[in-house]
């Protein structure tokens, strides 16, 4: 029930708030177990619209993030080749700063390099 509430509070944000200026950020907490991702698709409605995300993970333990459009997402999770739009090295904190084309999109967190610990990420959507 958690996990529903906090996609279905990232999918309002994302579809009314990445093209609009001047709000206020937004925190979201996430728990990514070991071997595991945590995924949140999104739309963005007009081409070149920023999308702006900060990472921080608890504990200084280290994740890695990604945005990739939907197809490549889903050639993730069949265990292809895929393009990104944006990666993070394994690090313990990052910002995503980019410009994205009209389209939908997938914001993952990845823990799958982890074997044994859970981790905590706080996500900052700007």
């Amino acid at each position: 029930m958690k996990k529903s509430f906090i996609v279905v509070l990232f999918f309002l944000f994302a579809g009314t708030c990445f093209a609009q200026q001047n709000r206020r950020p937004v925190e979201v907490k996430v728990t990514v177990g070991a071997g595991k991702i945590w995924s949140a698709p999104f739309v963005v409605k007009a081409d070149n619209t920023k999308y702006k995300v900060g990472f921080d993970v608890a504990n200084k333990r280290d994740i890695v993030v990604f945005v990739t459009d939907a197809s490549n997402f889903k050639r993730f999770l069949d265990g292809r080749q895929f393009l990104v739009n944006y990666q993070s090295d394994k690090a313990e904190s990052g910002l995503i700063d980019i410009n994205l084309p009209r389209g939908n999109f997938v914001l993952v967190v990845s823990n799958q390099h982890a074997t044994f610990y859970s981790k905590d990420v706080f996500l900052t959507f700007f």
